[in-house]
């Protein structure tokens, strides 16, 4: 067969759908095939990394974003709340911020009551002094203002959540409205 008949066919090719089709799959399978091998190389390199020790301590918990939650004792002053998931929205709460003294974010707390079986999110503003100062700067703000805010020093896992724990204990203990209509705030 010689170059000219050749070209002469793979040109025909081409030109009907019969072709086109044709070189479309080969096209796909070939991009599906490197996709695989590629995706085999990460795999292998994720697996040599070592554990890291403090994610020993931590249980996985999916809620609006992978990350972990340290896995805490139950607290009886929640009495049947149960804290299921916390959160920042820009740190992890392990390691926490990349500045301790420095930071500012908003903690989500799902919780769970085992008596009703609701379940829901509490939000809260963390953040240390210079947290706040660097946000007011960034924002060009002359104040902020927030409902439920904790200011910390520095950052502390165990502080935080002893915060919040105490926080919610006492939401616990406030009377329950009997009317809607009278709790206007």
């Amino acid at each position: 067969m010689s170059l000219n008949a050749f070209t002469r066919i793979t040109s025909d090719l081409a030109t009907t759908d019969l072709g086109k089709v044709g070189i479309l799959a080969g096209c796909v399978a070939l991009l599906f095939a490197l996709a695989r091998w590629a995706s085999r190389l990460g795999e292998s390199s994720a697996a040599e990394v070592p554990p890291d020790p403090l994610l020993a301590t931590v249980v996985p918990i999916n809620s609006r974003r992978d990350h972990y939650f340290p896995a805490f004792p139950a607290e009886s002053s929640l009495g049947s709340w149960q804290i299921t998931n916390m959160y920042f929205t820009k740190y992890d709460l392990l390691p926490g911020p990349p500045d301790p003294e420095s930071f500012n974010d908003e903690l989500f707390v799902d919780l769970y009551d085992t008596m009703t079986g609701y379940k829901w999110t509490q939000s809260f503003y963390v953040a240390s002094p210079k947290g706040l100062e660097q946000l007011l700067e960034e924002k060009s703000w002359t104040y902020a203002y927030a409902d439920s805010v904790f200011v910390f020093d520095h950052y502390d896992l165990h502080e935080l959540r002893r915060a919040v724990v105490d926080h919610l204990a006492g939401m616990r203990e406030m009377p329950r409205q009997e009317n809607n209509q009278d709790a206007l705030l």
